[in-house]
């Protein structure tokens, strides 16, 4: 069940798609830095949407623009994200990926502290999107049926907007952008090969620790 948090910032998000403004001046310079597999062992910095199931694609934005002047402004900011539709930069509506907060350094921009402007002249961003999901609640009569994805085994290009609403009306969406399925699966495999490194480093630590103590008088 969703939170009072959660609610909010689904009902928001929802006001967006009839205020939604195109990206303007300062709007249209994010730029994907980085995509990364945070595995079951990872400390992610997930907030009020819940436990989300792992593991999760981590995409890190940078921007000049200080997102969390738009927070101070009263916007609930997020990431709208899906299925791209071929060929082109735009979320397949029927793909959905699910809305997700976004995150800096000091953690989840949507929290309630009042962290001032760094006036930094480059942010960093973050915000997660699960490696696979499925749906539980069977469509209603007349629904089409809801989407599930497994990006493991069925890697998909997708396409994302960070955007921002008020209660009362008013939006911005900054530049489109788009991850692409070769990327996806190269993150996943990086994040597979890394979990096997570590397993395999833990195992040859406990058999120098078991031979240690066959060894010992």
């Amino acid at each position: 069940m969703m939170n009072s948090g959660a609610k909010v910032f689904a009902l928001a998000l929802a006001v967006l798609l009839s205020t939604l403004r195109p990206a303007c001046a300062g709007l249209d310079d994010f730029k994907v830095e980085a995509i990364e597999v945070v595995g079951e062992r990872d400390k992610a910095d997930v907030g009020v949407m819940g436990h989300r199931p792992r593991p999760m694609i981590r995409v890190t934005l940078s921007s000049d623009v200080d997102l969390r002047g738009y927070k101070r402004a009263g916007f609930h900011v997020g990431v709208h994200g899906g299925v791209c539709l071929e060929g082109s930069f735009t979320a397949d509506e029927s793909k959905d990926l699910m809305g997700a907060y976004v995150y800096d350094a000091f953690g989840n921009i949507y929290d309630d502290r009042d962290i001032p402007s760094s006036g930094a002249s480059i942010y960093a961003y973050h915000f997660y999107v699960d490696v696979a999901f499925k749906r539980l609640l069977e469509p209603t009569p007349g629904q089409s049926p809801p989407f599930s994805w497994d990006l493991r085994n069925k890697p998909e290009d997708v396409c994302f907007v960070v955007r921002g609403g008020k209660m009362l009306g008013g939006g911005f969406a900054t530049n489109r952008m788009m991850i692409s399925a070769a990327d996806i699966s190269d993150a996943i495999l990086r994040g597979d090969l890394a979990k096997e490194g570590a397993s395999a480093k833990k195992s040859g630590v406990r058999d120098r620790r078991r031979g240690a103590k066959i060894q010992a008088p």
